[in-house]
């Protein structure tokens, strides 16, 4: 009952920044991109191809009034299913502080969740992290390199779960107070019935010229189960050849371990992607993976390329 108080009472007011005997949008902005591949995995179960539409995102965002901001994202793919995948307001009229109310994406992370925003095509193996979530967060500039941000949420990792009954929770420490440098520091908790699902998540970045290095760990508790425990960690290095043409390395894995010490979950994941953008908008992926899954005793190579327009 807390929890649904604490959430209707932030998102009301973001509502209340702007309720007025009537408002004008001052402008709405469109933006949006295509996300198109196709792609060959070679296994020891046998072989796997696909090529079409992966995504079709188009966002709509407009000030309402001033410091007051709402967003919608719609997306669909290639077998005809879209969604709302996105639709909060955003309110920032406090100093230092940014409110958020309504359905977005999880701060955590390092890897992005939009083909646009990713250096590669394909994710790591330690995507262990939160999608979309329903809920309130409020993110709080301590200094000018130091910023903090909490959210209660309705679940932490399922994003159609709008019951705030049992709850979840997110936050996280941002520090960028050394030039080309970022540490990220955050975790996120659901109670399930009989344990409390959780994950730490910390990240580094380092830009030096036209490489960028990352490292990221991850640690989970009671990961599906109670009992079950494991890491996954990251390593990336993405250096820019030239203004169009890029290069990406990436190495990440995810070990989890039940009750009993067994492992269920044994990842390793190596891949290299060279990328290519013709346009400001018009960009091409090249990527070739391979994942060991020593759990299933199997090894996944995956070729493709991908194209993504952006708008």
């Amino acid at each position: 009952m807390v929890r649904k108080i604490i959430m209707a009472g932030a998102v009301a007011l973001c509502a209340a920044a702007y309720a007025e005997d009537e408002f004008i949008i001052k402008g709405v902005e469109i933006s949006g991109y295509l996300d198109m591949s196709a792609s060959v995995t070679e296994s020891d179960a046998g072989s796997e191809s696909s090529a079409g539409l992966d995504t079709a995102e188009i966002r709509f965002k407009s000030e309402l009034a001033d410091d007051v901001y709402i967003e919608a994202h719609v997306a669909g793919n290639g077998e005809n299913d879209i969604i709302m995948e996105q639709a909060f307001v955003t309110y920032g009229g406090i100093s230092n502080l940014t409110i958020i109310g309504g359905k977005f994406l999880s701060s955590l992370g390092w890897e992005a969740y939009h083909a646009p925003d990713l250096f590669q095509y394909s994710f790591s193996a330690t995507l262990v992290y939160p999608g979309m979530q329903n809920g309130v967060g409020a993110k709080y500039a301590i200094t000018e390199g130091l910023e903090v941000y909490a959210a209660a949420l309705s679940s932490a990792w399922d994003n159609d779960d709008k019951d705030p009954e049992d709850g979840a929770f997110e936050g996280n420490v941002r520090y960028t107070g050394i030039e080309d440098f970022t540490l990220f520091a955050g975790g996120a908790t659901e109670k399930y019935t009989g344990y409390d699902q959780s994950l730490a998540n910390i990240w580094a970045s380092y830009v030096l010229g036209d490489l960028i290095l990352a490292a990221e760990g991850n640690i989970v508790s009671d990961w599906g189960a109670d009992g079950n425990e494991g890491f996954g960690w990251l390593l990336m290095a993405n250096y820019a050849i030239t203004d169009k043409l890029g290069l990406t390395l990436r190495t990440s894995a995810l070990t989890v371990e039940n009750a009993a010490g067994t492992d269920i979950t044994d990842l390793q994941k190596f891949t290299i992607a060279p990328s290519y953008a013709l346009t400001d908008n018009l960009s091409f992926v090249l990527e070739f993976n391979t994942l060991d899954d020593s759990i299933a005793d199997d090894t996944a190579d995956t070729l493709a390329f991908e194209t993504i327009v952006t708008f």
